[in-house]
């Protein structure tokens, strides 16, 4: 199989946007209950796996991102609860 430039781009394009990603991931997860201290009960906006924004309006914290140019669909954003929760599989 044969791969164009422009197809070379789009998977170079894809692989860092899913580095990006997996980034914000590895933030939210690994440091949980750090920003359980430092932000609890509110929205936290992680991009490229750093924290860009917070607080306890979800809109405002969106608004945030949107100021800042930041693309929604590479922005992780989680709300941290003191309360833990508990899933039955």
């Amino acid at each position: 199989m044969v791969i164009m430039d422009g197809e070379k781009e789009n998977i170079r394009q894809v692989c860092n946007e899913f580095k990006c990603f997996r980034k914000s991931g590895l933030l939210l997860s690994s440091h949980h209950k750090r920003m359980i201290d430092h932000y609890p009960e509110e929205w936290v906006a992680v991009y490229n796996g750093i924290i860009e924004a917070h607080g306890t309006d979800y809109e405002k914290v969106l608004a945030i991102i949107d100021d800042k140019k930041l693309p929604r669909n590479l922005t992780i954003m989680r709300y941290i609860s003191k309360k833990q929760r508990s899933m039955i599989l």
